[in-house]
């Protein structure tokens, strides 16, 4: 039901990470990164959503939205999005790994837990 709920809400057709946007994807996560003084632990980028364990004294939000703004503009300078699309849903998971263990646990997740490799 709430698949359908949220499909009911769009206004254009899913947004999908072919190979090319997962490409500028992937580098604006690390350019974002470096810029910002952030360690990029580990990162997937599937088709529709994108994994990544950051470490950062940013607050998760805003790390997330940075990184997402930031892949959208390199996208659409690619010319792989146009300029009205709506690339990601609103929010996302974002929050604090205390320990090594979380993140030891985070970063499985993402590497191994995502499904086969997509290129």
């Amino acid at each position: 039901m709430r698949e359908q709920f949220e499909r009911s809400r769009m206004t254009q057709d899913p947004f999908m990470l072919t190979k090319p946007r997962r490409t500028v994807i992937r580098h604006a996560i690390n350019e974002t990164a470096r810029a910002s003084a952030w360690r990029v632990l580990c990162v997937n980028v599937r088709t529709n959503h994108v994994h990544v364990v950051l470490e950062t004294v940013a607050e998760p939000a805003r790390a997330r939205n940075s990184l997402k703004s930031w892949c959208t503009r390199r996208m659409r300078e690619a010319g792989l999005a146009a300029r009205d699309a709506k690339v990601w849903a609103e929010g996302g998971s974002a929050r604090f790994l205390w320990t090594p263990e979380a993140v030891e646990k985070a970063s499985h997740y993402v590497m191994f837990e995502q499904g086969p490799d997509l290129d």
